[in-house]
């Protein structure tokens, strides 16, 4: 969390919006900087909207990434919040400042991933980067050293794929990856053997990228984020950062990139 110092009363506020399919994130941004991050599981913005009501915040502009329906209350409390509202969604009615090598786009690439890749990008420029988010999905996208966001792969999240065991055998019990702890190469029963199959599943097939990517482009870093906190791979020790704040992050250089040439 980055810490603003600053009177939050005195100051205009951007905002950037992160929809997901289990939960909707929110950034208050001042000079570039995170304010204040929040998190709400509620059908509405009532965490949001309180903070505005107490701090006393003037929301100047909102940007707002969803990989989920947003129903039409959301939509107008959102609207409520600034005159100057950009979506991100299929019409593809905003810019970006990264060239993209993705057939389809905007309609086919998710703006969570492409705001991932410009937040990593904008943290870390130069450089050849493999920008992990593990959430619902597992996304794998690469980002060249010229800025140019380069594509990646998706494949079920760890929870997704836990959920998709229970539900979809008769006997296999339901797991949550909390309970997996320190697990042995081999599960020694099929508790363990769901949980090491899956956690190290995800973890061969991200060092197998890591791997065959850093073959190619020497100085790769590997960047984590997303809800699904995996742990620190020592495979990947000294090539490795993570940042929760990623995508909204990425949010922000959106918004100020659409904003600057309105």
């Amino acid at each position: 969390m980055y810490i603003c110092i600053l009177n939050l009363k005195k100051f205009k506020m951007n905002l950037a919006v992160d929809i997901g399919n289990s939960r909707k994130k929110f950034a208050f941004f001042r000079d570039g900087k995170v304010c204040k991050s929040l998190v709400d599981r509620t059908a509405g913005l009532r965490y949001v909207k309180g903070y505005i009501k107490r701090e006393q915040v003037q929301v100047e502009h909102v940007i707002v990434s969803s990989t989920a329906h947003v129903s039409d209350t959301v939509k107008e409390e959102i609207e409520g919040l600034s005159p100057h509202v950009i979506w991100m969604d299929q019409r593809g009615s905003y810019r970006l400042p990264v060239p993209v090598g993705y057939k389809h786009h905007p309609g086919q690439l998710g703006t969570d991933r492409i705001a991932a890749a410009i937040g990593a990008l904008e943290a870390y420029p130069g450089r050849n980067l493999l920008v992990i988010d593990a959430g619902t999905c597992l996304t794998i996208d690469l980002v060249s050293s010229e800025g140019r966001f380069e594509g990646g792969n998706i494949s079920p999240g760890v929870e997704t794929r836990l959920r998709a065991i229970y539900k979809r055998t008769a006997h296999l019990p339901k797991l949550t990856a909390a309970e997996a702890g320190k697990l042995p190469l081999l599960g020694g029963d099929t508790r363990q053997a769901i949980l090491a199959g899956v956690m190290h599943g995800v973890k061969y097939e991200i060092l197998g990228y890591a791997r065959l990517l850093k073959a190619k482009y020497a100085d790769l870093l590997v960047v984590f984020t997303g809800g699904s906190r995996l742990p620190q791979y020592d495979e990947l020790k000294g090539m490795s950062v993570r940042d929760d704040l990623l995508v909204m992050k990425g949010l922000q250089a959106i918004l100020n990139y659409n904003v600057k040439n309105e």
